[in-house]
């Protein structure tokens, strides 16, 4: 299975990361390798806040049409989205890379995880929805025989 999902950044390459962005936007001109860097070691923090915002520069650089590689962004983009429980949408990203690159061992593996995790999360809702409608069902029906015994 990949790990790729589990895998968090350091604080410290994140941080490094930041600074080299924070750098190139105070001099007024943000090279997109770094701002890929830099999302993609967001991608992979621990924090939902940080994972959400490289998301938001990942989605920037892709829909750009920089020299980036698209094949990254999308990558990080399935990781990001995977992380943040938006299974559905990190599968279309990952299956955009794999169609690119229908060798990449490493897509097919993210692939794999998503839809995984998208079906165990399908099972837990829909056991919550069962569990729910099991419960008012009994209220109800309990709230009925003893309106039956007071008559």
């Amino acid at each position: 299975m990949s790990e790729l999902l589990n895998q968090s950044v350091s604080e410290e390459v994140l941080s490094e990361s930041e600074a080299a962005y924070h750098r190139e936007v105070s001099a007024g001109k943000v090279s997109p390798y770094v701002k890929l860097k830099y999302a993609g070691n967001l991608v992979r923090s621990k924090y939902r806040a940080d994972i959400l915002k490289g998301l938001k520069y990942l989605e920037e650089l892709f829909f750009s049409g920089n020299e980036v590689s698209a094949q990254d962004c999308l990558l990080f983009l399935s990781i990001g989205y995977g992380r943040v429980g938006d299974y559905t949408l990190g599968l279309k990203y990952i299956r955009l890379l794999i169609q690119v690159e229908p060798s990449n061992r490493e897509a097919r593996d993210l692939e794999s995880e998503l839809r995984q995790r998208l079906r165990r999360d399908g099972f837990t809702g829909l056991g919550i929805v069962a569990g729910t409608t099991l419960v008012v069902a009994v209220i109800a029906l309990l709230s009925y025989y003893y309106a039956k015994r007071r008559q």
